[in-house]
């Protein structure tokens, strides 16, 4: 593919808060950012909405979210799991094991307040 030669230079100007907003976001090349979402929102509203080669950028910090958040969801596929199979085989429920599971999807969910 070709490399497109970028050769012009805008500077622009921020605040300490503003750029405090943009670390808090975990922006990691501002640049490329910038660019990216000025010129979506011009082709945005001239109505020429890009389909093709339409990138999704996550920040590291939405990977890691994403990572927690598919964890939870085996936790919870794991307790109904446990559930269900306690109730088909007329077995009591195992109350300790899925206080167990519970526990550590709480203690997943207080981390990621943090």
């Amino acid at each position: 593919m070709t490399e497109i030669k970028r050769n012009k230079v805008y500077k622009v100007r921020f605040s300490d808060a503003e750029v405090q907003k943009i670390k808090d976001a975990n922006i990691l090349n501002v640049a490329k950012y910038l660019r990216d979402t000025s010129l979506a929102q011009i082709d945005a509203t001239q109505g020429n909405v890009k389909k093709k080669n339409q990138e999704h950028h996550y920040t590291k910090l939405d990977r890691e979210f994403l990572l927690e958040l598919s964890r939870i969801g085996g936790n919870i596929n794991q307790i109904a799991k446990a559930i269900n199979t306690d109730i088909a085989s007329s077995r009591p429920l195992d109350a300790a094991r899925l206080l167990h599971l519970l526990i550590g999807i709480d203690q997943t969910l207080k981390e990621l307040k943090k």
